[in-house]
Parts: structure tokens; C-alpha cells; sequence
């Protein structure tokens, strides 16, 4: 993260440190842009910086709409505890530890997610924003759990060769919701197989989540 590469500044490393980035986009539901590289003060960071101060509000916000609803929450806490930007998942757990709720599920299904009684919508970039800002900002674009939209795979095909002029560079091929056994070799939603095919195809990086990094290798080539 940002946050943790900035406090590795200076000091010796065993490798080189790259910084990561996820930012939620507004196109669709689910669509997430990951972002790896290099820099202190880019575009990027700004811009990071700007949407986590608009996400604080945000969270204040949700958190005075909680207590009008009659689940009082005290927000100081909530930051506290999240050591950082809040966001819905601290709010979520702040609602379970109170009894409020079973789990953060039922905290997002009744509360929180997107139209429920208390979401505040956020200030998010667009796919076609977001991609050119990563890569004048030195940072390697790569699609975050694809399997996750809910869409069509000729639907994905033809988005992936869109997003791939715009600046894409990498597709996150290994993920729990992909599942992993043997699929069909065509591109599309679904498991790795397919969406190796599709980097294949478009001579795109794959990347793997950080639950399935010791079993592939994220390739992050210089220059791309």
C-alpha cells in the first residue's frame, strides 16, 4: 500500500518495493483496478489522497445515518480502530461487535450496501479515468477479480480489448471466486483457465490475489 511503502522509504529492503493500489470504479458493481509501482508524489497519489479524504466524510456520514436509524455508533472509535481511511467494512464491524448484527454481511445486506437505508454513495473514477492516471503516474494497470462482474463473457471479451487501448496491462487470473478446477479454454466469466487464455490473447500480465501468491508468481515486467 502507499501507507506501508512510505514507511519503507530509505531503510534497506532484501528486494525492491513496489507500492499497490485498489480503487473502486464506478462503471459496474464490482469493478476494481489494481495499481502497482514506483513514487512518492505522483498524479495517483494525489488523487488517492483526495478520494480517501471525500471517503472520510462519507463514512461520518453513514455513521450519522446509523444513529438517526437507532444504532448508535461513535465514529472517533470506528477511526480509531481502522487506523486509517474508514470505510464500510469498519463501520460493518463496528455494527457487529455492538449486537447489532450477526456478522458484517447482515451489517451490509440491511444497511450498508448500495440503496440500503444507510449507504452514501461515494466519489469514484471511471475505468477510462482511471487507467491513463495510473500509467502518466508510472503504475502498471491490472482488472481486479473479473470473475466478480456480473457479466456476460462476450460481454467481458469485448470490454477487456477496450479497457486493453485505454491502458490496461494485467488481469488478476488467480482468485477464490474464480474456483479452481479445469475449465473450458475460451474466454470468458469463470475459473483461471479462461482468463489465461484472455492474456494470452491479448498479450496482457497475470496477477494472482495475495491469498494465492506463494502458489504464482505475479510478473510485473519493467517497462510495461
Amino acid at each position: 500500500t502507499f501507507d506501508g511503502a512510505a514507511q519503507l522509504l530509505g531503510k534497506p529492503a532484501p528486494m525492491p518495493i513496489l507500492q499497490g493500489v485498489e480503487l473502486s470504479l464506478r462503471d459496474m458493481p464490482g469493478l476494481h483496478l489494481l495499481g502497482y509501482g514506483r513514487g512518492t508524489d505522483t498524479s495517483l497519489h494525489r488523487k488517492v489522497r483526495a478520494l480517501s479524504q471525500m471517503r472520510l466524510g462519507r463514512a461520518r456520514q453513514m455513521v450519522e445515518k446509523l444513529n438517526a436509524l437507532g444504532y448508535p455508533l461513535d465514529y472517533d472509535e470506528i477511526a480509531r480502530e481502522a487506523k486509517g481511511s474508514v470505510g464500510r467494512p469498519h463501520i460493518a464491524r463496528a455494527m457487529v461487535s455492538r449486537g447489532y448484527v450477526a456478522d458484517t454481511r447482515e451489517a451490509f445486506d440491511r444497511f450498508l450496501a448500495d440503496g440500503a437505508p444507510a449507504y452514501v454513495a461515494g466519489e469514484r473514477l471511471s475505468m477510462a479515468e482511471a487507467l491513463p492516471l495510473m500509467r502518466e503516474s508510472g503504475f502498471v494497470p491490472v482488472l481486479a477479480h473479473p470473475m466478480e462482474l456480473e457479466k456476460t463473457g462476450a460481454l467481458l471479451r469485448h470490454l477487456l480489448g477496450v479497457w486493453q487501448e485505454q491502458g490496461l496491462r494485467g488481469v488478476e487470473v488467480y482468485h477464490p471466486s474464480a474456483g479452481w478446477s479445469a475449465a473450458p479454454r475460451r474466454c470468458g466469466r469463470g475459473r483461471p483457465m479462461m482468463w489465461r487464455n484472455c492474456c494470452k490473447q491479448w498479450k496482457l500480465l497475470k496477477s494472482c490475489d495475495r491469498y494465492k501468491m506463494k502458489k504464482y508468481r505475479i510478473a510485473i515486467r519493467k517497462g510495461c
